[in-house]
């Protein structure tokens, strides 16, 4: 079970937040992500006030 949870765990990683980390090389871009409305993974109050 616990080989199952870091195998799923180790694949979102690699897939989805290691990709999204490369499209965000500056603050700039995460900060004009944000400013559009989009948040992955955060809450819409968690983006309007780390802006």
């Amino acid at each position: 079970m616990a080989q199952q949870a870091a195998e799923e765990i180790s694949n979102i990683i690699c897939n989805k937040v290691i990709p999204e980390f490369e499209g965000l090389k500056t603050t700039t871009e995460l900060s004009a992500l944000w400013r559009q409305g989009s948040c992955p993974g955060l809450t819409e109050r968690q983006r309007k006030e780390y802006l």
